[in-house]
């Protein structure tokens, strides 16, 4: 295991070695919805949105997470200062609890950077969840936004096989839960694709590629 993990604007300084983060890497993939959306609003719109849902987001994992730490101690879970919140994010919480109680049977990780040595990059997953009913975990991400794209798969992908590689899972189905600003619902979609981590691969040689064609 590394000695010491440093995030940086660079990605992770892990054991001296710099690892490009996982969701940079992915952002060689074009973003056509975020394109169009920043044409019809514009970019000084779209960068104070951008800014107020990113401070949902942060909001919304951190309570998530102790909601999950709750469960994990087998304890009534509750929301710790719910009244602060804005109510669309009470909204959120609560489904989020509702979901928690019912489905998670046991918190394995949370909120953990994985790496892959290997390939060398580097991510913070959410979380490790033993499921109720399952024989294996399910790695979890957690997004607030305005739907799930199909780059998560290759996001879960990435930090599947990292778990592997660190030795903490064999094997563990993935998926992302989303909570909408808007309403609070909650919505789960796994990710099966064999083929996952190759298209993952190809962005990590693309963002290499880019890198040493800069560097060139």
């Amino acid at each position: 295991m590394p000695a010491d993990i440093k995030l940086t604007e660079q990605g992770y300084i892990i054991d001296g070695k710099l690892y490009p983060r996982v969701t940079t890497i992915l952002s060689v993939i074009r973003k056509i919805e975020l394109e169009h959306w920043r044409g019809a609003v514009g970019n000084e719109v779209a960068d104070e949105k951008l800014v107020a849902s990113q401070d949902t987001g942060k909001r919304i994992h951190s309570a998530c997470e102790d909601i999950l730490e709750q469960i994990d101690a087998e304890i009534i879970p509750k929301i710790p200062n719910i009244d602060t919140y804005p109510d669309n994010e009470q909204c959120m919480l609560l489904t989020f609890l509702g979901w928690a109680v019912k489905h998670v049977e046991k918190v394995i990780v949370l909120e953990k950077v994985v790496y892959h040595p290997t390939y060398v990059y580097a991510g913070r997953m959410d979380w490790l969840l033993m499921l109720k009913g399952d024989s294996i975990p399910t790695l979890f991400d957690l997004k607030t936004s305005g739907a799930i794209y199909d780059e998560v798969a290759l996001q879960l992908s990435a930090y599947q096989e990292a778990l592997k590689v660190m030795g903490i899972v064999d094997t563990c189905r993935r998926m992302c839960l989303r909570l909408d600003k808007q309403d609070g619902s909650i919505q789960i979609k796994e990710f099966t694709g064999a083929q996952d981590f190759n298209a993952f691969l190809c962005c990590l040689g693309i963002y290499n590629w880019r890198k040493g064609a800069k560097n060139g």
